[in-house]
């Protein structure tokens, strides 16, 4: 007597999983949804956060030359606590804005009729859509860590450091690069197959919420620049 054939679906093998971002997120995503994985998410999250560290320090060392104020101030620091408290804030505030992001795109899916799977695979495709940021994370912190200063990424590139980091207008022509192109081309792919929504509605609610974290970071940049000064 023969053994029956039983058809399963195999998940793909760990370095395949990371290839299928370039060459088929969408298939990668709806797997992902009944299979979640969260290795390279958080492969994702802690290199960020490592390279994301010398680019704080450069960001760091440039708010000191550049504002008086900031200089005073962080001369009261001592080395380590501000390193320890770095890694630690990174860290934490990293795995937070990956678990509002989830929630976020969740309420929104809700909202817009759209379907929500089991929150562990909301977390793991919100995870895998972070390669964007860890790449530019690993671009900016290799350049800053041998040059000492911060690559310009888009549409900032001829303005001096400090206008490109401290003023609203830096931050908005820097968030126009490829790697936010390539990151919300995930988010909407991740929106329509994870989330089950209409290609339309998968665009506005990527633009919506890169928009509203854009503006916020805008704000605080402005708040900042003229408290410093």
């Amino acid at each position: 007597m023969g053994v029956p054939l039983v058809s399963m679906e195999e998940r793909p093998g760990f370095f395949k999983r990371f290839g299928m971002l370039f060459s088929a997120p969408g298939e990668l995503f709806a797997g992902l949804v009944k299979k979640p994985d969260l290795i390279w998410p958080l492969l994702f999250l802690l290199i960020s956060v490592g390279f994301s560290f010398v680019v704080n320090e450069v960001t760091t060392q440039t708010l000191a030359d550049t504002f008086p104020k900031y200089a005073e101030a962080l001369q009261m620091q001592q080395n380590n606590v501000r390193l320890i408290s770095g890694l630690v804030g990174g860290l934490l505030g990293a795995g937070l804005v990956w678990l509002i992001r989830a929630g976020v795109y969740s309420l929104f899916a809700k909202i817009l009729g759209g379907t929500i799977p089991k929150f562990s695979s909301v977390l793991s495709v919100v995870g895998y859509s972070y390669l964007p940021q860890t790449l530019c994370s690993i671009f900016q912190g290799s350049v800053a860590a041998l040059t000492g200063t911060i690559p310009p990424l888009g549409l900032e590139m001829g303005m001096e450091i400090g206008d490109r980091l401290f003023t609203p207008l830096g931050l908005l022509l820097g968030e126009i690069n490829p790697f936010s192109i390539f990151y919300l081309i995930l988010v909407i792919i991740v929106l329509e197959n994870t989330f089950k929504l209409s290609r339309v509605k998968a665009v506005f609610v990527a633009i919506l919420c890169w928009a509203a974290v854009l503006g916020f970071s805008m704000l605080m940049v402005s708040l900042s620049y003229k408290f410093l000064n």
